[in-house]
Order: structure tokens, then sequence, then C-alpha cells
């Protein structure tokens, strides 16, 4: 069980994502680092719904999607 290349696979990922984290906190401030990771883990989700599981896709999510995508443009960009 321990072994596992799915167990052992997924503490690589983590670890990496951690990493890939902390280096972005060193160049940027938090408050963007923060809206970047969470925005794409919700794009990320919405797309692996679609992609997985066939979920189907409203104009409403769509819209919803290109407002937080706005949002984080005009928080980055600001």
């Amino acid at each position: 069980f321990l072994l596992s290349p799915y167990l052992l696979g997924g503490i690589f990922v983590y670890g990496l994502a951690t990493l890939l984290y902390f280096f972005a906190l060193s160049k940027y401030p938090y408050n963007i680092v923060q809206t970047v990771v969470v925005s794409s883990s919700l794009l990320f989700t919405f797309a692996s719904a679609h992609l997985l599981f066939h979920e189907s896709i409203s104009q409403k999510q769509i819209l919803g999607l290109v407002v937080l995508l706005l949002g984080v443009w005009l928080i980055v960009n600001k």
C-alpha cells in the first residue's frame, strides 16, 4: 500500500506543487499568488468535470468563468 505508484505519484505532485507555490510567493505578493492559485483550481475542476465526467456546460457557467478570468486579470494587472 505504501509503495503504490498512485500514492507515490500523489506525494510527488503535492511536493512539486508546494515548491512551485513557495517559489511564486518569493517572486510575487501573496494576494496575487493566492488569487491565481484559487482561480486555477476552480478552472481545473471545471475543465476536468467536463472532460472526465462529460458534464454539460451552461451559458451561465461560461459567463461565470469569463467573469472569474476578468477578475484575476484585473487583480494581477493592477
